[in-house]
């Protein structure tokens, strides 16, 4: 179809209302990471940092997640969306990517490649048979972005996987394994045992630098610094009202799509 076809209805009509809703989906998730004094943050933000410490700004890991958080609205999940980037910081002093980093990967949580919608089980611990359950059936977004990666991890690079929720146990010892130096994340559902998935190895992480989305430690403040899912404030939705659609709701103004 050539570009002059477009300008013609009912194709107009079309490419307008798509850019229309393209428009809102990117200003809701862009909106979902405020950048007035929060960022990511070092766990242990008070100790001294290498003098040759090197790490991404502010401005480029904001970039890097919200990239993660567009590859959620992917998943095939019904109920909770995980979007992952990986990027690495290469020897040669060409840009050839976000920040002057080396793109490496990037993945989403869903089922297996190659599978037929219903195909697996979609339910989560609310049934009661643990077999039909989707968590043995479910590839995590951390999984899909290592395994598919277009390149290789070397070693004597600083490689940082940006996910937008805390790595489970599943994927810590994969991330360890390939190489990941710096992971940036939310602390959503951190040390929890939710039965068929748990999250209790993240915070015993030592070799890898654990950068979590939260209030500028620097700036005092009566609440809580962390932030599950990345929003300020209380969430818009009831706590049994999860993240489980594609697609988001741009209608309501008030609301903030959350980091799942």
């Amino acid at each position: 179809m050539g570009l002059g076809n477009f300008c013609v209805e009912p194709y107009f009509s079309n490419l307008r209302n798509n850019m229309t809703e393209l428009v809102g989906v990117l200003a809701a998730v862009a909106a979902g990471v405020p950048q007035h004094h929060y960022g990511f943050y070092r766990e242990n933000f008070a100790s001294t940092l290498p003098p040759d410490a090197k790490y991404v700004s502010q401005e480029v890991a904001r970039h890097c997640i919200i990239q993660a958080r567009l590859l959620a609205y992917r998943t095939e999940d019904p109920k909770v969306g995980v979007g992952a980037v990986i990027w690495a910081r290469g020897q040669s002093a060409v840009c050839r990517g976000t920040g002057c980093l080396d793109f490496v990967g990037c993945g989403y949580n869903a089922y297996p490649a190659g599978s037929h919608y219903a195909e697996y089980p979609q339910m989560d611990n609310k049934q009661e048979d643990r077999q039909r359950r989707k968590y043995r059936y479910i590839i995590h977004a951390e999984q899909n972005a290592i395994t598919f990666r277009s390149q290789n991890i070397k070693p004597d690079e600083l490689t940082m996987l940006f996910v937008t929720k805390c790595p489970c146990d599943e994927c810590v010892p994969l991330i360890r394994g390939a190489g990941i130096t710096h992971i940036y994340t939310s602390d959503h559902d951190r040390d929890k045992d939710k039965g068929d998935i748990s999250y209790l190895r993240f915070s015993t992480l030592k070799d890898i630098s654990k950068f979590v989305w939260q209030r500028n430690p620097s700036i005092s403040s009566g609440t809580s610094s962390h932030l599950a899912n990345g929003c300020i404030g209380k969430h818009s939705r009831q706590p049994e009202q999860e993240y489980g659609n594609k697609k988001l709701c741009t209608k309501n103004t008030r609301a903030s799509p959350t980091v799942s």
